[in-house]
């Protein structure tokens, strides 16, 4: 049987930052990880042209923040926040997210993460 190959997208204007995110994510077969993107205003676009299933998505960024993006949306994807600060981890509840992960996140807490955004 073959399995579903779900989109994966990351958001930030960091993108050396979230490169080793990318890396562990491309280890997972059923995963396809597209291209960071690092405007948000760009990512926008993206998404609403493109299928994507699941957004990485930083929350501090210029221009436009993650949840201005995310409320930009009209069907957004599944959301797990990925970012450097902490504070967001409790903003994540308020977006509906599946979860918030720092950008170097560990491997077992990545597995868990995935699992809950492919269950939705």
């Amino acid at each position: 049987m073959k399995q579903e190959l779900y989109q994966v997208l990351l958001v930030d204007d960091m993108p050396d930052a979230v490169r080793v995110l990318r890396d562990r994510l491309k280890a997972f077969d059923f995963l396809n990880v597209l291209p960071i993107q690092s405007d948000p205003f760009e990512a926008r676009s993206f998404i609403t042209q493109n299928k994507v299933d699941i957004l990485f998505l930083d929350m501090d960024m210029p221009g436009m923040d993650g949840y201005t993006l995310i409320q930009s949306l009209p069907d957004p994807p599944v959301v797990v926040i990925c970012s450097g600060h902490n504070s967001y981890a409790y903003e994540s509840y308020d977006m509906q997210a599946v979860g918030y992960v720092d950008k170097m996140v560990g491997h077992e807490k990545l597995v868990r993460t995935l699992n809950l955004a492919v269950a939705r």
